[in-house]
């Protein structure tokens, strides 16, 4: 077994102060002059970059649940644009595979559901009437939109 001294693991976040001659002793997150596991560092900035992209992802869906009814009613008159129930279906089924990478991954919470199922079902939706479908797609749309934030395409 080798062990191997790396000083770049550290870093000095106060680049005005001397080394100090002890590093582990020395660190402290809340002192401005102590050294910093450089692996520390940036496990610190990708919680920041999490927590923003949560943020983001819980403005969009505010504001997609708030414009929600008007777009709903909006698209109901222009029901030639809504795709054919068996489009809709294999897109609820692509869109339920894309949530459960996100929630591996941990952006989203786990979704309860029995072993095997997914949020529809294959033959539930029906060509008629057209306001299912169309809520339906909306809800396909604004998910895709939201998981855009994560990288989802």
């Amino acid at each position: 077994m080798k062990y191997i001294s790396a000083q770049r693991l550290w870093h000095d976040r106060n680049r005005k102060k001397g080394n100090s001659s002890d590093l582990l002793a020395s660190y402290d997150r809340n002192h401005e002059g102590a050294y910093e596991l450089t692996i520390l560092a940036y496990a610190d900035d990708v919680i920041r970059r999490i927590q923003a992209l949560l943020s983001d992802y819980a403005s969009i869906a505010q504001e997609l649940d708030a414009t929600y009814p008007a777009r709903y009613l909006q698209a109901l008159g222009d029901s030639g644009l809504t795709p054919s129930a068996a489009e809709i279906e294999t897109d609820l089924i692509c869109l339920q595979k894309e949530r459960e990478s996100f929630e591996t991954l941990g952006f989203l919470p786990y979704t309860r559901l029995d072993d095997g199922d997914v949020m529809i079902t294959p033959g539930k939706i029906a060509d008629d009437p057209p306001g299912v479908r169309t809520a339906i797609y909306l809800y396909i749309a604004d998910s895709r939109e939201k998981y855009q934030i994560f990288g989802g395409d």
